[in-house]
C-alpha cells in the first residue's frame, strides 16, 4: 500500500491551542485537514517563540509545530455568509474538531444537531475545558487551570513541600485532551463504518487530566491515601530516595538502585570495582526490604559513583549491567541522538516562502504498510482560500474578493 493511513478523510478544524494537536495527528497521517481561522488569524499565531525572535503571525514556531500538513482558510462564522460557507464545508467533512466555548456553535446554528441534518455521518469532536455539561461548563480556564483542577499538578514538584507544585511542560493538558479527542474520533469513525451514522464526541480536558494522574487517583480511590510530591521521582504515599545526580562532566544521570536479584549482583560488582562496595556482600542486602531501609547509604554510593564519571559513560556501563540508568538529555543532545537519527525521527520540512527548510520532530510510530510523513509546513493565513472556496465550493474569484472586502474571509 502506498497511500497514507487517512488518505481520503476530510477533517475540518476550528480550534486554538486546546485542540490543534488533535488536528495535527489526523493531518500528518494523511487526512485532508482544513484549518478554519478568523480573517485576522488564530490566536495561536501569536504564541512565541518566533523565528529569529521576530514576532509575526507567520513566524510562530508553536503554530508551525502544531499545524503541519494542514490546509488553511479564513472565515468569520459570526457573519451570516460565513455561517453559510461553514455549513457547506461541513457537508463534505467526515470529522469536525472544535474547541469553542460550550453553546457557541449552537447559538450560531452550527451545532451538531444542525450539522447532522446536513451530514448524518459527521463525527463532531468538541474539546472544551470542562465538557458540555456540569457546573463548571462555562468557567474560564487555561492550561494551568486544567492541570491544577484535574490533578496532575499535585504530583509535580519537590520534596520540600513549602515550595508550591510545579507545572510539568507547556500545554500539557491540551496535549492530553487532544489525544483523548483523537481516540474518541477514531472510535466514532469505526462505528460509522458499521452503521453509517456519525455522532457527537464531548471531550473534557479536565477529565482527560484526571484520567492521567499516574497512580495518584487510583491510590486514593482504593487505599484512601494521598501521594506526596518527590523531586525527580513519581509521587507516592511512601518517600523514596533521590535518583538524579550530577556527573563528572557537569551533566546529570537518572539512576536506580536495583530491586531485582540479578541486577543487584551487577550493582554490587560495579561498586566493588570502584572501591565503593564495602559491606554490600552482607547477606542482609539480599533482602529488598533491607535495601529500602539502607536507602540513604546506597544513595550516597550512587552519588559518589556519578561524581567520578561522565553521564554517557555511566549510561553505557549501567546498560551492560542490565541496570536502568540514563543521561538527562538536553534538547541539543536529543537532536544529535544517534538512535533518533538512525530511525529517521527528524524530518526536513520546506518553507518555500522563506527559501529554507527546517528540521521538525517526526512521529513516534511507524506503519508497516502506510507511510507517515509531514506533507507540508503550517498554512499561511488564508493560503488555501481560493483552492477551497473557488476550487471546491464553486465561488467565483469576484465572489471571493467581495467576501474578503466584507470581512467574511
Amino acid at each position: 500500500m502506498d497511500g497514507k493511513l487517512f488518505e481520503g478523510l476530510r477533517v475540518l478544524e476550528l480550534t486554538g491551542p486546546m485542540g490543534q494537536q488533535c488536528g495535527k495527528l489526523f493531518a500528518d497521517m494523511g487526512a485532508d485537514v482544513v484549518k478554519i481561522e478568523p480573517p485576522d488569524g488564530a490566536a495561536s499565531r501569536k504564541i512565541g517563540p518566533y523565528l529569529d525572535d521576530i514576532p509575526h503571525p507567520e513566524r510562530s514556531l508553536s503554530f508551525w509545530h502544531y499545524n503541519t500538513s494542514k490546509r488553511g482558510v479564513t472565515l468569520d462564522i459570526a457573519k451570516p455568509q460565513g455561517q453559510g460557507l461553514f455549513r457547506r464545508l461541513a457537508e463534505g467533512a467526515d470529522v469536525l474538531i472544535e474547541d469553542t466555548a460550550p453553546g457557541t456553535l449552537d447559538a450560531l446554528g452550527l451545532g451538531y444537531t444542525h450539522l447532522a441534518l446536513l451530514t448524518p455521518g459527521l463525527v463532531m469532536v468538541a474539546i472544551t475545558p470542562f465538557g458540555q455539561t456540569g457546573p463548571y461548563r462555562n468557567l474560564k480556564t487555561s492550561d494551568m487551570v486544567s492541570l491544577a483542577m484535574g490533578g496532575p499538578l499535585w504530583s509535580c514538584g519537590y520534596d520540600d513541600h513549602s515550595i508550591p507544585p510545579m507545572r510539568p511542560y507547556q500545554d500539557a493538558s491540551y496535549h492530553v485532551g487532544s489525544h483523548y479527542a483523537f481516540i474518541g474520533a477514531m472510535a466514532a469513525l469505526v462505528l460509522r463504518q458499521m452503521t453509517g451514522q456519525g455522532q457527537y464526541v464531548d471531550v473534557s480536558v479536565h477529565e482527560a487530566c484526571h484520567a492521567t494522574t499516574e497512580g495518584a487517583m487510583p491510590i486514593y480511590y482504593f487505599n484512601n491515601m494521598r501521594v506526596r510530591r518527590q523531586t525527580n521521582r513519581h509521587a507516592s504515599p511512601r518517600s523514596s530516595q533521590p535518583v538524579v545526580f550530577p556527573t563528572a562532566d557537569g551533566k546529570h544521570e537518572f539512576t536506580r538502585v536495583p530491586a531485582e536479584r540479578r541486577a543487584w549482583e551487577q550493582f554490587v560488582e560495579w561498586m566493588e570495582a570502584e572501591g565503593l562496595g564495602e559491606g554490600l556482600r552482607n547477606e542482609r542486602f539480599r533482602d529488598p526490604e533491607y535495601r529500602q531501609e539502607m536507602g540513604p547509604q546506597l544513595t550516597q554510593l550512587v552519588s559518589d559513583l556519578c561524581a567520578r564519571h561522565g553521564a554517557e559513560e555511566l549510561f553505557h556501563e549501567a546498560q551492560q549491567r542490565e541496570m536502568v540508568w540514563a543521561p538527562v538529555r538536553s534538547p541539543d543532545e536529543n537532536v544529535r541522538d544517534p538512535h533518533l537519527q538512525a530511525r529517521g525521527f527528524f524530518v526536513e520540512v520546506e518553507h518555500p516562502e522563506l527559501g529554507r527548510s527546517f528540521q521538525y520532530a517526526g512521529a513516534p510510530y511507524r506503519f508497516g504498510e502506510t507511510p507517515w510523513a509531514i506533507s507540508s509546513r503550517a498554512p499561511l493565513l488564508g493560503e488555501h482560500n481560493e483552492a477551497v472556496y473557488c476550487g471546491e465550493l464553486g465561488l467565483s474569484q469576484e465572489g471571493l474578493q467581495a467576501l474578503k472586502a466584507e470581512g467574511v474571509v
